[in-house]
């Protein structure tokens, strides 16, 4: 049984905390840790609780905060311009093999949002995951840039088992530093 508790973005599988794609990919420099501004973070979060909202019809656009108004634009003109549905939105998943958890923004087919810069290691380690959980993520993710000024960047990555590999060698190093005590 997985659990997700959202205010420290922390999992547990089974009650046992289980590091997320994110701690792995940071903790073993695959991406760079972020030291700046958590105003970016709160950000990123707001717009993708307004996502969800508008995917559901329930966003009342009059309650947007100005600072991701522009974010929440982008997204709804992804929507109607490529009208992609989702099965599943924001639904945390682990692999139980590897022990790593995640919560792939859309799945069905497999989309990342981001409102900064993001990584395919990261869409790749969450192909993983919909597989190790019975889902088929076809040959093809997407990461969705939203911007500021109200327009959208869809990027199409056909799965690599090379990025996937780097990926699963991270997790294990991260398992392997964590029970040495060197995380």
């Amino acid at each position: 049984m997985i659990e997700f508790e959202e205010s420290t973005h922390t999992y547990k599988v089974d009650g046992v905390v289980c590091p997320s794609t994110t701690q792995i990919m940071s903790a073993i420099g695959l991406v760079r840790p972020y030291i700046g501004d958590p105003w970016f973070g709160e950000r990123g979060t707001a717009v993708h609780s307004a996502s969800v909202m508008i995917d559901n019809f329930t966003l009342d656009y009059n309650s947007v905060d100005p600072a991701i108004e522009g974010f929440v634009d982008a997204y709804f003109h992804f929507k109607d311009e490529t009208r992609m549905e989702f099965e599943h939105s924001e639904v945390p998943l682990s692999h139980t093999t590897y022990r790593y958890c995640g919560t792939p923004d859309r799945f069905l087919p497999l989309l990342d949002l981001k409102t900064g810069a993001g990584d395919v290691i990261q869409l790749e380690a969450y192909a993983e995951l919909l597989r190790a959980n019975g889902y088929d993520p076809g040959r093809t993710g997407y990461m969705l840039h939203l911007k500021a000024d109200g327009t959208y960047k869809l990027e199409p990555h056909k799965y690599d088992r090379k990025l996937l590999g780097v990926f699963l060698a991270a997790c294990s190093v991260w398992h392997y530093r964590n029970e040495k005590g060197l995380l």
